[in-house]
């Protein structure tokens, strides 16, 4: 069992080479004889050209070398150049100052004095402001206090007032919601009176009708000798029946009238009486309105008299804060224009105080001239040095160039046949 793996994996990989196409054999037999060939090829250039490949390298490293040298020799020259130039515009300057010291002394000792006093007038006038505006603070913290101590009694006085006002108001509206209720009960004691007698009206004429009835019946049968006495007897009956409902018609017209009228009576009187509470109350609210309207606007006399007092001291103490702030920005500005002239000044005079210093530094950009054009000269030697290098091996370099070119060449060659499919 173990065998049948490996006799399977053989079987498999015959079947591949008898599968292959005529083309890929060609191909690699091609490739096997182009790989034997390069081989070859480049064992004889080897072997023919080491001793140009080493020449040809050195040969490349001694331009390289020549071409650092020169190339240091340049960026020393560079250097020599900036500080020749710095040392150039210093002595400028200090030149410049020691021909101009005496005016500059002048101008600038007058500048400092001028910016100093600047400053102390400055200061005294920020001083003097926020003095001032520190006052007017307290006078207006003292002004405050003393109007609402004045204002309170009138407040007070307001809000009582307009207290009553509100008062008399809200009993106002109760007096006027009472009256309509009062119109109203007059109004349906009326309408009852007049339903109760028109009812009591029907009630009378009903009987008188029933009477007229009755009583025209009895007189037929009187005129008849054949009506029985019963008949008769029975008709007078219904005719007296019918006077006693007629007189008690009328007693409750009477009394229903009486009683009515009473009502109506009664709900006039309570009207005319709510009338009356309505004008009083009319007038006590028309009376506190008009009075809380005085008193509020004395209050607002007097609160904007105070408060007109207050904002004038409020406006002088913002004016003392501007130009405080005004006098302080002129002080920091006067310093630093006292700075800078004591800067300058002090410059002038360090130049003055120091020529040693102007005659070194004259002496200093004349060695840096010398070693100028000694670098200049030297650099001029090693750049010649190295253009003729490069002439007399540009053709061991250019043999160099070309093996490593070749070499490149065949590697890239043998990996891709190598790695071709």
């Amino acid at each position: 069992m173990p065998d049948a793996p490996k006799n399977d994996s053989k079987t498999t990989h015959d079947q591949q080479r008898q599968a292959a196409t005529p083309g890929q054999k060609s191909a690699k037999k091609g490739f096997s004889e182009t790989a034997r060939k390069a081989g070859e090829g480049a064992a004889n250039a080897a072997k023919g050209a080491g001793g140009s490949f080493m020449s040809g390298f050195a040969a490349m490293r001694a331009v390289s070398d020549a071409a650092k040298q020169t190339e240091e020799a340049r960026a020393q020259i560079q250097q020599l150049q900036e500080s020749l130039k710095k040392d150039q515009n210093e002595l400028a300057r200090r030149t410049k100052i020691e021909q101009s010291y005496p005016q500059i002394a002048k101008q600038r000792s007058a500048e400092v004095a001028a910016a100093r006093k600047a400053t102390t007038d400055a200061a005294a006038r920020a001083k003097a402001a926020r003095e001032k505006g520190n006052s007017l603070s307290s006078k207006l913290s003292s002004l405050k206090a003393t109007n609402e101590e004045e204002l309170s009694p009138y407040r007070q006085l307001m809000e009582s007032t307009k207290g009553r006002a509100d008062d008399a108001a809200r009993a106002l509206a109760e007096v006027r919601r009472t009256l309509k209720m009062a119109e109203n009960q007059a109004n349906d004691a009326v309408k009852r009176r007049d339903q109760r007698i028109a009812a009591a009206n029907r009630t009378l004429d009903s009987a008188q009708e029933r009477l007229r009835k009755v009583q025209s019946e009895l007189d037929r049968l009187q005129k008849n000798p054949t009506a029985s006495i019963n008949a008769l007897s029975k008709m007078r009956s219904e005719v007296a029946a019918e006077h006693a409902h007629i007189d008690s018609a009328k007693q409750d017209i009477q009394t229903v009238t009486t009683d009515a009228q009473r009502a109506v009576d009664n709900a006039q009187t309570h009207l005319w009486a709510q009338k009356q509470s309505l004008e009083s109350a009319e007038r006590q609210a028309d009376e506190t309105k008009k009075e809380a309207d005085a008193k509020r606007n004395e209050y607002d006399r007097l609160y904007k008299k105070a408060t007109a007092q207050e904002s004038a001291l409020s406006q002088q103490i913002s004016a003392c804060e501007t130009a405080a702030k005004a006098a302080e920005g002129e002080t920091e500005e006067a310093k630093a224009k006292a700075n800078d002239a004591a800067a300058v000044l002090k410059d002038a005079n360090e130049v003055h105080s120091t020529p040693q210093a102007t005659t070194e530094l004259q002496g200093r950009i004349k060695k840096t001239r010398d070693e100028i054009t000694r670098q200049s000269a030297v650099a001029d030697k090693l750049s010649a040095r190295e253009q003729a290098l490069r002439e007399a091996t540009r053709k061991q370099r250019l043999i160099f160039i070309a093996i490593v070119a070749a070499v490149i060449i065949v590697v890239v060659l043998i990996v891709f046949f190598v790695l071709r499919p």
